[in-house]
């Protein structure tokens, strides 16, 4: 069904990108937005700091490995149990609860050391080498009965930003179970270059699939272990920060040359982070894997309040703290904007990235998000029952493409070229309020396809022979647009639209990641793409503005939810809201009479106006 059906029999529409893992009939009193930074535990933050911000986690780190007692219990060094107990105190009655932070693949014991396909030994674990998970269920375990016990602590934030290296690992076990569960050897790290199918059972992407099975087991671990001794604590990991655009981002080096390590610059990229994809996500912070589930879960939003830090956009507009280490912020009013942006594209969570010991000399930006919070805690209920409905459009992210393009040759940047396309696309179909959906190159199936008038694929260079034949039999027979541009595979019936998609990337691989940048791709995109598009979007409310970022959801009831967030700092914005409907203010109450056609509204300064249409 089209979605020009669907829309005649439901005449509800909305974009959709949600990170929402709750369902319809649970109790909205479960549900919780969550607000989380890092703590110093020599200077940890004020409570009043956090409460006005609206944070209720704060994460510290642990000094890893730890002794073991024959209890199994950890045992923590008097001054450092001391420390822990000192901001379990501080904390009391405030509302917010102490993670804890470790990295438990680095270092690890000896002889369960990751090799890459040139057969050096890197400090970074094998995730199938069964004496690295014992040992770590076993720490796990042990920390979990230790802190259990302190009604302020909250649980885990594993630090795992460096992941895996692509090229790992290539130990004797890992050949060994590979070649035991598919009967072929390893394909090599080899660079892939112009555009091709690619077997579904390609050796290519089985060695994937069999890679990420191990990171999944490695999170198994993590999960069974703290489950075994609390179903109450959460668990939270950080899979992968936005590499790709900070370190190693164009480098020249060869693989067989690069450092040893350098996790973090030759990662693999965390699937979660394009599939819900933000713009100042820096990194998910994903929940573990309950029994039940599979793979990382969505849970809040990692965004950078430093300005120079892995994220899409470098902000500069803050100060310097006043520490040697020169650290500068955002600004409030970017803090303020990032957090509104963020939660109105969906976001039901964020972490408030910064490096710990810096962040009490910082205490304007608290400021910054202090006013979000008080928004977000009025509205709480509102924001946590949104949910999303299929947009028209649909924009890939080829995961084969990914795949096949992470081997380089010389420069580290030919590894993100897809990656890049796809992010500043989405970012100029945000720009311009466009609805759509990201589609996974997994969800590409007929009934998928279905639902969309529109797929666009951004320098999508590689697809499975299942991928590329389930869109052509869409074009042929289902009615859709399927838009090319960039370097791409040919497909049958697609539209090449005379749009590069890949100005953000050579700026991005260059260093330059300023807002000008980003939108010259944008402008781009909006000469070029957006003729295609605007033909095929269907939604009962549209916003049009060239200064501020919309979304709108479902709530109970059958009414909808209008989120506009100011991208301008320090001006107010207007924004013409169509459709039609009875508007009110949800954050005042107040009615705002009926909108039959078209109504301006004014956006205050990195603010935002959320408003229900009820029909």
């Amino acid at each position: 069904m089209t979605m020009r059906g669907y829309f005649a029999t439901t005449c509800l529409a909305v974009l959709c990108l949600l990170t929402i893992t709750i369902e319809e009939g649970l109790a909205m009193e479960e549900q919780r937005f969550h607000a989380v930074t890092l703590l110093d535990l020599d200077n940890p933050l004020p409570a009043a700091w956090l409460q006005k911000a609206g944070i209720d986690y704060v994460y510290a780190s642990i000094a890893l490995p730890v002794d073991i007692d024959q209890d199994g219990c950890a045992v923590i060094p008097d001054d450092t149990l001391e420390r822990w107990e000192h901001v379990f105190q501080l904390y009391q009655g405030a509302g917010i609860k102490v993670l804890m932070m470790g990295n438990f693949y680095a270092k690890p014991l000896e002889g369960t050391q990751a090799l890459d396909f040139f057969g050096r030994r890197h400090e970074m674990a094998c995730f199938r080498q069964q004496p690295f998970l014992d040992s770590m269920r076993e720490t796990l375990a042990a920390l979990a009965r230790t802190f259990g016990k302190y009604d302020g602590f909250g649980g885990f934030a594993i630090e795992d930003g460096v992941h895996i290296r692509v090229d790992c690992c290539y130990c004797d076990t890992c050949r060994r179970l590979f070649r035991e569960q598919y009967g072929i050897e390893p394909p090599p790290f080899r660079n892939h270059r112009g555009a091709d199918r690619v077997a579904d059972d390609d050796p290519v992407l089985l060695w994937e699939k069999f890679q990420r099975e191990s990171f999944e087991n490695y999170l198994r671990t993590q999960s069974t272990a703290i489950r075994s001794v609390s179903e109450d604590l959460l668990m939270v990991t950080i899979p992968a920060d936005s590499y790709f655009y900070g370190r190693f981002l164009n480098y020249e080096t060869t693989p067989e040359t690069s450092k040893l390590g350098s996790g973090a610059r030759i990662q693999r990229i965390a699937r979660i982070q394009p599939r819900d994809w933000y713009i100042f996500q820096s990194f998910p912070l994903a929940r573990l894997p309950e029994a039940t589930e599979t793979g990382l879960q969505p849970w809040a939003i990692g965004c950078h309040i430093t300005a120079q830090s892995p994220k899409m956009l470098i902000q500069t507009e803050g100060p310097f703290v006043p520490l040697y280490g020169r650290t500068q912020y955002m600004s409030p009013a970017e803090i303020e904007r990032m957090t509104r942006v963020t939660v109105t594209e969906g976001a039901n969570g964020i972490c408030y990235w910064t490096s710990a010991a810096p962040l009490p000399y910082y205490p304007a930006a608290f400021d910054g998000m202090a006013g979000p919070a008080d928004d977000i805690a009025s509205m709480e209920r509102l924001l946590m029952s949104r949910r999303g409905l299929p947009a028209s459009i649909g924009l890939l992210y080829s995961t084969t493409t990914e795949v096949f393009e992470q081997p380089w040759g010389l420069n580290t940047s030919e590894r993100w070229q897809h990656l890049h396309a796809f992010e500043s696309t989405a970012y100029s179909l945000l720009r311009s309020n466009i609805p759509f959906d990201t589609v996974m190159e997994d969800e590409l199936t007929p009934e998928r396809l279905g639902q969309l008038d529109a797929l666009v694929l951004p320098a999508a260079r590689f697809l499975t022979e299942s991928a590329a034949g389930a869109i052509e039999e869409a074009v042929a027979h289902g009615g859709l647009r399927a838009v090319v541009c960039g370097p791409h595979l040919p497909l049958k019936g697609a539209v090449e639209a005379p749009c590069d998609p890949l100005i953000w990337h050579r700026w991005a691989s260059e260093g330059y990641r300023q807002e000008e940048h980003l939108n010259e791709q944008w402008l781009e995109i909006k000469l070029h793409l957006l003729p295609l598009l605007r033909p095929v979007v269907h939604a009962p409310v549209q916003v049009f503005s060239e200064r501020a970022i919309s979304r709108v959801y479902r709530i109970p009831g059958g009414a909808l939810l209008v989120m506009i967030a100011n991208w301008d700092l320090h001006q107010p914005v207007e924004a013409a809201v169509e459709g039609h409907g009875t508007l009110t203010d949800a954050l005042s109450g107040q009615s705002l009479g009926e909108l039959d056609g078209s109504m301006i509204l004014t956006v205050p300064a990195a603010g935002w106006r959320v408003l229900t249409v009820a029909k």
